[in-house]
């Protein structure tokens, strides 16, 4: 009897065994499923899958890279589904899963890979300061992970911010510190192609020769130019600086050139500006007038652009808002049951 017992018992903890086993390895290509999507830009079109994951892998006794791991999917689910603040907050509980002073290569990707999703977040909610801050632990955590293109990318990157708080030191500061590491590692041409901003800066301090300078290296070595001068296609916005140097220096004819042909690639704002700059410097009353009238309606659009986005990233943290109160009120309403419980329950004892 004894021993049948025995073998019962041992025949219950195999099954038991086989079954935690079975479920692990579903979970694992479950993980790696996910992490494949996601690297390949399949977009998630709910939150179970990252949900499952959390359930699944948020104890003890699964290892904090799992952790992170599972929380970077809901996180990710969260940023396709148009919900940023939720995905920031996952993605946040996802950093905290793990001890950065003792982790290794493979938890270090992770990490930038995690903050590197923030940092999207944060630059298409106008999150300025926090894009900065994000775009620090990007550069600590793949320089780590030894990923040194993101690394310097990742500083490259923190220029524009830079630029949007105005802080002018810190835009020639990063922008510089970006072309070395790049010449460093061997990435001539990104080198020279880091300077845009940086011309914007020296041209609105009007320090022409050192704007000068900057764009001799990114006009002649980021390879972004044909022969006649034109830059590639999605980038004719610098055409803007070429008609602000020449505007600087007095040539105005060339200044009108650049600025007409910033018109004709869609900039209308910019090319009105300028435009309007240089009818002012030809003291032209006529062509002000007009011109005035021209940049006050691009503004106007502008403007109207802006709104709309600032109207649907408000949209998304309502809807994010509303969900967080409806889960305190979840909350709210279990604790009253469970209280209503422990009082029925002492009544009867």
């Amino acid at each position: 009897m004894l021993r049948a017992s025995t073998a019962l018992l041992s025949f219950l903890m195999l099954s038991l065994l086989a079954s935690c086993t079975g479920r692990a390895d579903h979970m694992r290509a479950m993980l790696e499923q996910a992490e494949w999507m996601n690297r390949n830009d399949s977009l998630f079109t709910s939150d179970s899958i990252g949900k499952e994951l959390v359930r699944y892998y948020d104890h003890w006794w699964h290892s904090p890279y799992l952790r992170l791991r599972a929380y970077y999917m809901l996180g990710s689910a969260y940023r396709d589904m148009g919900e940023a603040p939720a995905a920031l907050h996952y993605y946040n509980i996802a950093t905290e899963q793990v001890d950065t002073a003792h982790a290794d290569s493979a938890t270090y990707a992770t990490l930038f890979r995690v903050y590197g999703q923030m940092t999207v977040i944060y630059e298409q909610q106008s999150m300025v300061e926090d894009l900065i801050q994000s775009l620090k632990k990007v550069h600590h955590y793949a320089w780590l992970a030894k990923d040194t293109t993101n690394s310097i990318l990742a500083i490259e990157r923190m220029v524009i911010p830079y630029y949007i708080l105005d802080d002018t030191i810190n835009v020639l500061r990063t922008t510089e510190k970006a072309s070395k590491l790049y010449q460093q590692y061997g990435y001539d041409k990104r080198a020279a192609g880091v300077y845009s901003t940086a011309i914007y800066v020296s041209l609105y301090n009007k320090n022409y020769p050192r704007a000068r300078r900057y764009m001799d290296i990114f006009e002649n070595y980021s390879g972004l130019f044909d022969e006649d001068g034109n830059i590639i296609t999605g980038r004719e916005l610098y055409y803007d600086c070429r008609g602000l140097y020449y505007l600087g220096i007095g040539k105005l004819d060339s200044a009108e050139y650049w600025f007409r042909k910033l018109a004709s690639h869609g900039h209308v704002l910019e090319a009105n500006k300028g435009i309007l700059s240089v009818y002012k410097q030809r003291k032209n009353s006529d062509s002000i007038l007009k011109y005035v009238a021209l940049t006050e309606r691009s503004l106007g659009e502008w403007a109207g652009r802006q709104q709309a986005n600032a109207i649907i990233q408000s949209s998304a943290m309502y809807k994010y808002e509303r969900n967080q109160n409806l889960a305190l009120q979840k909350v709210q309403q279990v604790n009253r049951l469970t209280l209503l419980l422990i009082i029925a329950i002492l009544a009867v004892l």
